[in-house]
């Protein structure tokens, strides 16, 4: 699914992987005794950074595969001018939705693989992407007055399925 700024790849990652993933943020999170200190325990959208070990194994598993040509294609960049970094964002149960907004500077634009790990839908946190957004630097006041908050979509997800986008679309966590 190509729209404006965004590509959805369906069974993109390897399982095991996720899984693992997956399993080391949870273990992690449970083992901290204040979760108030983790930011984004209050709203429930916990942005992780992965061991080295998990990010090399994403790395090499990115570098093998279609991603980076997807990238290149869905964006028409040449990643080597890019340095991948990888994070992971977990919904809790229970979360609240985050205010609509864009990652970064829209004149640093960076390229971002949200990957499942786990089954996404309307209920547990689909992300929110507003299509209209992406192409050209707009305000929040703009955003709003011009009605882009209306052209919006939901991303449902399996696990494992990834989300190729830029960080100048405009969009929430729900």
């Amino acid at each position: 699914m190509l729209n404006n700024k965004f590509l959805k790849i369906s069974d993109g990652f390897d399982e095991q992987i996720t899984t693992k993933i997956y399993e080391s943020i949870v273990s992690e999170y449970h083992s901290v005794k204040n979760i108030g200190d983790i930011g984004g325990s209050m709203p429930g959208h916990l942005n992780c950074e992965l061991s080295s070990s998990l990010d090399n194994e994403i790395l090499n598993y990115l570098s093998q595969n279609e991603f980076y040509k997807n990238i290149e294609e869905t964006f028409a960049v040449n990643i080597k001018d890019y340095a991948p970094v990888i994070g992971a964002n977990i919904n809790l149960p229970g979360s609240a939705h985050q205010h609509i907004h864009q990652d970064g500077d829209f004149h640093e634009e960076s390229f971002i693989v949200n990957v499942a790990l786990q089954d996404i839908n309307l209920e547990n946190g689909a992300i929110e992407i507003i299509l209209s957004t992406g192409h050209k630097p707009i305000s929040y006041y703009h955003f709003l007055k011009e009605g882009h908050y209306k052209n919006k979509t939901r991303v449902i997800m399996s696990a494992g399925d990834c989300l190729l986008r830029s960080s100048n679309i405009w969009h929430r966590g729900m």
